[in-house]
């Protein structure tokens, strides 16, 4: 299921019930990862549900990049050391 960071059957890694989930993919292309974030708003139209972000730095700038984006966008506290 998208946005299950821990591929868990269990409520809080569920990505489809929550009002604010994240999800890292790896790129397409093989280098770097995309972070696909749930928006609150416009949850009824699905093209516009999802944010996809890109982040293509080495390691611990992508780190620092995933743990901002996530803490700036005021997303739960409990995904930011598992994403």
């Amino acid at each position: 299921e998208p946005n299950n960071l821990k591929a868990r059957n269990s409520f809080r890694y569920n990505g489809l019930i929550h009002r604010k989930t994240v999800g890292v993919e790896p790129a397409a292309d093989g280098k770097g990862i995309i972070v696909v974030l749930k928006k609150r708003a416009g949850q009824r139209k699905p093209v516009t549900t999802y944010e996809k972000i890109t982040i293509n730095k080495n390691s611990r700038a992508t780190l620092s990049s995933v743990r901002h984006i996530i803490r700036n966008n005021k997303y739960r506290k409990d995904l930011r050391m598992v994403s």
